[in-house]
């Protein structure tokens, strides 16, 4: 499946997630892995460049310490969708 297909298909789980309840845990967990995976790829396969190659290091951890904490919360969203889905509906 392409990008721009995928992308739709999470804009249109998270659009149906907002009126069906139902929806939620599975666009919480489909969203989160992709923005997990999306962010670690991005730092393993994407070397920083621009300002990060004349301004020391500490642009470089920083490039690096968002991209991992966008990975986390990623895996922290996807798992609070595994939580509602096993929560029971009133």
């Amino acid at each position: 499946m392409e990008f721009v297909a995928l992308l739709f298909k999470l804009l249109t789980l998270i659009s149906e997630a907002c009126s069906n309840v139902e929806k939620l845990p599975v666009a919480l967990i489909s969203c989160g892995v992709v923005q997990a995976a999306v962010a670690l790829s991005l730092a393993i396969f994407k070397a920083p460049g621009g300002i990060f190659l004349r301004h020391g290091k500490v642009p470089v951890y920083l490039y690096y310490g968002i991209d991992i904490s966008v990975v986390i919360f990623g895996l922290f969203e996807a798992s609070i969708g595994f939580w509602v889905s096993g929560t029971p509906v009133n």
